[in-house]
């Protein structure tokens, strides 16, 4: 876990707590928020860096933004859809 991304675990763990008390459409809208906002760049470019490192240098030494999972503050906006993305079930 030290190489994972200290937002994505944050993440990842809410998710599953809010997972746990949602119906299976909630489930998907939430994960569908997670998925846009991390693709467009709300988490500083992690989700590219994370490619990179993995995919296009090969290097496996990702450079995250956030350095330990003590530096993730707030992270409800990412459950939040992005302006302009419309909403999976409508």
């Amino acid at each position: 876990m030290t190489k994972a991304n200290p937002l994505s675990l944050k993440l990842a763990l809410e998710a599953q707590k809010r997972g746990s008390k949602s119906t299976l459409r909630e489930c998907f809208e939430m994960e569908f928020a997670l998925v846009a906002n991390l693709v467009m760049g709300t988490g500083g470019g992690d989700f590219y860096e994370g490619i990179r490192a993995a995919l296009i240098d090969k290097d496996r030494n990702p450079k995250w933004t956030l350095k330990s999972i003590r530096d993730v503050e707030a992270i409800d906006q990412y459950f939040q859809l992005p302006a302009g993305v419309d909403e999976l079930f409508s």
